[in-house]
């Protein structure tokens, strides 16, 4: 097969078995088919077989249709097979509230704790690591621009298209001080805030909140989210 040192690192998604079989009305390419996760599991086996060396991880897609118990058993196969899991919520239309309750279902049926953040890139996304009690490891790949400041949208009176957001976040600079936005639109609450304004605001005291409840990301939307 050549050179086995010119890949050192392989990820592949994995779409979870549907427990209500929502994902039936997708093309046959789109749906987790029993037929096709047994084959790639076979084949992530010969991988790992003639390729010791070479790091394996998976991406995990969560959706409100998932069965969290084929998921917890794949991610247990997973640990027993040196194959790195790491769980993503999925964010199509409407289903990013039910992918949050099925990764906090998992992440209970698993006895998962949060330990860290481990890539966090402000407004986009976070990588955060939980472990079991045996220690063994799960990514959970969290995206900010699904995410709102409860402080700031509970002030929004939208019916639809939120434009609060992480993802919103200017700094201006300007001739007395720099101006914090969150918002897109320049005449909305929260849209320009002094820095010394922004560190004395409710906004910032749940911010500060972020570091004793580590997954507080999974449970914070607005009413009328734009599913970034």
């Amino acid at each position: 097969m050549g050179r086995k040192d010119l890949v050192n690192e392989l990820t592949f998604s994995y779409v979870p078995l549907d427990s209500s079989r929502q994902r039936f009305s997708l093309p046959a390419h789109q749906r987790p088919d029993e037929e096709r996760l047994e084959k790639t599991l076979e084949n992530v086996l010969y991988i790992r077989s003639n390729f010791p060396d070479l790091t394996v991880k998976t991406n995990i897609i969560i959706s409100p249709y998932s069965d969290i118990e084929h998921t917890k058993d794949f991610v247990n196969w997973c640990w027993n097979n040196g194959i790195i899991p790491r769980v993503q919520r999925d964010r199509s239309g409407n289903r990013i509230s039910g992918s949050t309750e099925n990764t906090k279902n998992l992440l209970e049926k698993l006895e998962m704790e949060p330990k860290k953040v481990i890539l966090r890139v402000p407004g986009a996304t976070e990588i955060c690591e939980f472990e079991d009690p045996d220690s063994r490891k799960m990514y959970v790949k969290v995206f900010n621009k699904n995410f709102r400041l409860q402080e700031v949208c509970k002030l929004c009176n939208k019916e639809s298209s939120c434009s609060k957001s992480l993802s919103s976040i200017r700094v201006y600079d300007t001739e007395e001080e720099p101006l914090l936005c969150f918002c897109t639109v320049q005449d909305e609450d929260f849209a320009h805030l002094t820095i010394d304004k922004f560190l004395k605001s409710k906004a910032f005291e749940e911010i500060k909140g972020y570091k004793m409840d580590k997954i507080s990301y999974f449970n914070r939307f607005c009413l009328h989210p734009n599913f970034q």
